[in-house]
């Protein structure tokens, strides 16, 4: 318990504290001088891959779509129509009852990207 503790509390103080820091110039011991850490900068999302073990399929086939998406996270992915919310990096499967065109998006505060991928169905 004491543990959760100290780490409920430092959490407490560190989300309150400002990180600048001051140092000393020691050629000039009187010049006050404030170093602040520089923010990591947010990259936006890359599609890597998107594709299907087929591209093909008859009705009532099983298609199995993968991706793959790097960029400072959170990112959001999303698959549409029907998949929904995915995580950066994965694998569905399903099984196709008509040709469709999937979208997948990611997004986060840098950037948003999109690439298709259409499965056709035969009768």
């Amino acid at each position: 318990m004491r543990k959760y503790a100290l780490v409920l509390l430092s959490a407490v103080l560190l989300s309150a504290c400002d990180f600048s820091m001051p140092i000393t110039n020691t050629n000039n011991p009187t010049a006050p001088t404030t170093v602040t850490p520089t923010p990591v900068p947010v990259v936006a999302p890359v599609i890597n891959y998107f594709t299907s073990d087929t591209m093909a399929v008859k009705v009532g086939g099983t298609v199995v779509v993968r991706w793959d998406i790097t960029g400072t996270p959170p990112v959001d992915v999303t698959i549409t129509p029907t998949v929904g919310s995915v995580p950066q990096s994965g694998a569905a499967q399903f099984v196709a009852t008509a040709t469709t065109t999937y979208t997948l998006t990611a997004k986060n505060p840098a950037g948003i990207v999109t690439r298709t991928l259409t499965i056709t169905v035969t009768p």
